[in-house]
């Protein structure tokens, strides 16, 4: 099958996995498993961060929701959740070739703000990818069907064309019913391995 264009996600895809990044942040603020059940599994919490991923809430609004929650110092919450974020070498090398290779690329991704706090700046994806798409900014999050019709759009292709890449399920079933080629991210070395065999 040949395609035109590779899609990727960017928390856990183009990054080190999140859950240890929260677990590193549980660690280092002493909120051991109370935090990880706060920051993991919560309702409010998830409720919580679907606002802040749709733009409903600000950085600022969740910070002060979320640390209370945890029992923490509220200023730059989300940066010192995030302070372990970290580039996932694999799959930068893997968009990086495939848009070397023709195909155009974007990255779709469920934001958190970016002010105060901007965690993609060190990863310029404006300059990696030929079009960004954040939830924030879109007002939509995965799984919503319309950000993937979005996405599609402004890369100027169809379902069938694309590779798409995730490592949540459930943001994948979307972008099946669209026609797109899906990997599941369970490792950056995996996930590079499998994208580099369907783009050749």
């Amino acid at each position: 099958m040949t395609f035109k264009a590779l899609i990727a996600d960017f928390g856990g895809v183009l990054t080190n996995p999140l859950g240890r990044v929260v677990r590193d942040f549980c660690e280092r603020e002493g909120v051991g498993d109370h935090g990880l059940a706060v920051l993991s599994s919560n309702r409010d919490q998830q409720d919580s961060f679907a606002a802040l991923e749709r733009g409903d809430i600000s950085q600022v609004q969740w910070e002060c929701v979320m640390a209370e929650k945890l029992g923490v110092p509220a200023p730059r919450l989300l940066s010192r959740v995030l302070a372990s974020l970290a580039p996932a070498e694999p799959m930068l090398k893997v968009v990086q070739d495939a848009r070397e290779a023709g195909y155009v690329t974007a990255c779709l991704t469920n934001s958190v703000g970016f002010d105060p706090f901007n965690p993609y700046a060190p990863w310029e994806l404006e300059k990696r990818f030929d079009v960004v798409v954040a939830s924030g900014i879109e007002r939509v999050r995965k799984p919503d069907v319309e950000i993937y019709r979005r996405t599609l759009e402004r890369l100027g292709v169809t379902g069938p064309d694309c590779v798409f890449v995730d490592d949540t399920e459930r943001n994948l079933v979307p972008a099946r019913e669209l026609g797109m080629t899906t990997v599941l991210l369970n490792s950056a070395d995996q996930a590079a391995e499998e994208i580099a065999a369907l783009l050749v």
